[in-house]
């Protein structure tokens, strides 16, 4: 019905043309009805060939009225407009409307009403047609369904069980936003029809097909048939009602009930130095849950693991011991979810093992971290002291300057295992595509340090301002700086300002364990070579790799811009 003509007493107009008209008709004169100053509710709709007039009262008191062939416009003939004035004062002007008040519609001199409204708000237009001809009874007048998608002989167009003029609840001949189709049994293309979805069990017994119309075989659960997925789980409610019958039947879930559940933790035995990986989720008493791993991006998740939950949060700790499992101290990454029936956890979480070299090393974070502390994201994996000079310590950048913190060990408990900044407690936090230097001291020996946090799945969009930026996109996968292909690193795309020369270019900082190496963007030289990240005179072979930190330097007098990562492969 969208983009359809509009017919009012046998003369068409397109909505356009339809408001122009009514526009005219709110200026006609008003039979018998003192003006009052706008604003005012409208009503309108169509009236059959033996109304004369058409009265609004409240309570029994005339509110307006219209006669009808009491305008010159021929576009008038066929229908009544009736504007409603309305008070907000205390006490109420007689002769008024307030928005709510029920309405009765009175036709010639008639003593019972042809049928009520609710008064809208000031502004607001409504239809109601009024003893127009309606041939299969359904609401809609036949004018206005010959000129629409709707037959005016079939009450249930759509056979979906739902009423013509119910779906088009306003019988303006338009697919309002909150209206279901009358000519699409689902409007909402989820697979089960928009009857089924409202509760409705029988179709009309003369106009519906029911050889067609799939019943509700469930009607004390509905879902939204203007929402493909009612629950907003990310699953659509045909997929969730397999067999659009209504019914949550054995094997499906609820489309009504949203299916959305999150791991919610991931730890590591660092203090016990066992390394077992322990997952937290979200669950349901009495409900099956299976674990699935893997242990890098490219193949499939594997199933190790099932068990029933007893509690709202339900943990599983990955020590190895599944079949044919490796312990995950073992291998440089891996990834877990969690199934219930046909519903992925909403996140997948994992572990990325980084190593730092003793001396200066600078490293970011491949996965989102879950908290932000320095004891839950790097804990006691490096080597402590009960003193600052002795001590591994992390460096980070504010923007302006470093805070610096060191890990405390050898003093006893509650003290070890913790970082300090000076004598301190640190305040020090780290957060996703944040870069930051670890300074593993020497003697300390080289250190793995794992990573646990969620994989991304939206692409990383990192704020760049002028000045150093050190950052690390928190992805576990590998993308070129700069080969003027989609899947490079996307900064030159996203903001950043290259130059026929390197002291006028933005620049990227890579540090190679010993000193760094700069990368410049060139632009304004030539296409094939506009785009592309220069190493001094030599195109730049760096790739962004995961854990790596690099400082992004923006010159004075650029613009700043939001590094737009590409997606994920």
């Amino acid at each position: 019905m969208h983009g359809k003509i509009l017919c009012l007493g046998g003369r068409c107009a397109s909505m356009s043309g339809l408001l122009v008209l009514l526009a005219i008709l709110l200026f006609l004169p008003q039979g018998g009805v003192a003006k009052i100053p706008e604003p005012e509710s409208i009503i309108y709709g169509m009236v059959g060939d033996m109304v004369e007039t058409v009265t609004l009262k409240i309570d029994g008191e005339v509110i307006t009225s219209y006669t009808t062939g009491s305008s010159t416009n021929p576009e008038a003939e066929g229908y009544y407009v009736l504007r409603v004035p309305m008070d907000a004062l205390d006490p109420q002007e007689p002769g008024t409307a307030r928005p709510g008040d029920v309405a009765s519609l009175y036709v010639n001199e008639e003593v019972d009403p042809v049928g009520t409204v609710v008064v809208e708000e000031k502004g607001d237009i409504q239809t109601y047609h009024v003893n127009a001809q309606d041939t299969d009874g359904d609401g809609l007048p036949d004018a206005l369904e010959e000129q629409t998608c709707t037959n005016p002989l079939d009450a249930d167009t759509d056979d979906d069980g739902l009423p013509d003029g119910v779906e088009d609840s306003n019988r303006n001949g338009i697919v309002n936003w909150w209206e279901t189709d009358p000519c699409n049994p689902d409007t909402d293309g989820d697979g089960i029809q928009d009857g089924t979805e409202m509760g409705i069990t029988q179709g009309h017994p003369t106009y519906t097909n029911l050889g067609f119309f799939q019943p509700d075989m469930d009607p004390s659960t509905t879902t939204n048939p203007l929402s493909s997925d009612s629950d907003g789980d990310g699953i659509p409610d045909g997929v969730e009602d397999a067999n659009h019958n209504g019914m949550v039947d054995d094997g499906e879930s609820d489309p009504g009930d949203s299916d959305i559940f999150e791991i919610v933790s991931i730890t590591q035995d660092w203090e016990g130095e066992t390394y077992d990986v322990t997952i937290s989720w979200e669950t349901e008493a009495g409900e099956s849950y299976d674990i699935s791993l893997k242990d890098d991006l490219e193949s499939s998740f594997e199933i190790v693991d099932s068990l029933l939950a007893d509690d709202v949060v339900t943990s599983w700790t990955d020590d190895g011991s599944w079949a044919g499992g490796t312990h995950p101290n073992t291998v440089e990454q891996r990834y877990y979810k969690v199934t219930q029936g046909p519903v992925d956890t909403a996140n997948t979480v994992g572990m990325y093992r980084v190593t730092c070299q003793e001396g200066m090393n600078l490293r970011g974070l491949p996965l989102v971290p879950m908290e932000g502390t320095l004891e839950g994201i790097l804990g006691c994996q490096l080597t402590g002291a009960d003193n600052e000079r002795d001590a591994d310590r992390v460096w980070t950048w504010n923007g302006t300057n470093y805070q610096m913190a060191w890990l405390v060990e050898g003093v006893g408990p509650p003290y070890d295992g913790t970082w300090y900044t000076g004598s301190a407690p640190t305040t020090i936090t780290l957060g996703p595509d944040q870069g930051l230097w670890v300074h593993v001291r020497e003697g300390h020996g080289a250190t793995d340090v794992s990573i646990l946090g969620e994989l991304s799945l939206q692409p990383r969009v990192i704020p760049m301002a002028v000045g150093m930026n050190l950052v690390a996109p928190s992805y576990p996968v590998a993308m070129p700086l700069g080969d003027q292909a989609p899947d490079d690193g996307n900064l030159w795309e996203s903001g950043a300002t290259g130059a026929d020369n390197e002291r006028d270019a933005d620049r990227v900082w890579s540090w190679t364990g010993t000193n760094y190496q700069i990368h410049w963007l060139v632009d304004g030289v030539d296409p094939a070579y506009d785009g592309l990240w220069f190493s001094g005179n030599n195109p730049s072979t760096l790739w962004i790799e995961p854990g790596e930190g690099y400082w992004i330097q923006i010159r004075e007098g650029h613009e700043e811009f939001d590094w737009q990562c590409p997606p994920m492969p």
